[in-house]
């Protein structure tokens, strides 16, 4: 998968956590499911422009995931739902410190191609 792909399911999950009124676990919650594609295979071995953006998303995406599920819910709810408000704060200012990182590479590859 291409830095294009990374870069687009990055901003949809930042502009998720920086738009909606929910608090921020529920956030969280609608962030990661709006890049849940590029948190495994092929997506996080393939798109990154460096292997340490990639382990600090895969460690994000495991930090939201840590839970066991409860019922049907599946593990980003159990978790999301039982971080606190420092906890999610933290999870959020990675995500976006991720977001921000991947950004500069996006922006120097389109310079490249302009």
């Amino acid at each position: 998968m291409s830095l294009d792909y990374i870069s687009e399911k990055l901003t949809n999950a930042v502009h998720l956590l920086a738009t909606s009124t929910e608090s921020l676990q529920k956030r969280l919650e609608f962030a990661a499911l709006s890049c849940h594609t590029i948190s495994g295979p092929p997506h996080s071995e393939e798109g990154f422009p460096t292997d340490e953006l990639k382990m600090r998303f895969i460690e994000w995406w495991r930090a939201l995931t840590a839970k066991q599920a409860q019922g049907d819910e599946g593990a980003l709810v159990a978790t999301t739902r039982s971080l606190t408000d420092e906890e999610a704060r933290r999870l959020a200012e990675e995500l976006f410190n991720i977001y921000a990182e991947v950004g500069v590479y996006y922006v120097r590859l389109r310079r490249l191609h302009d």
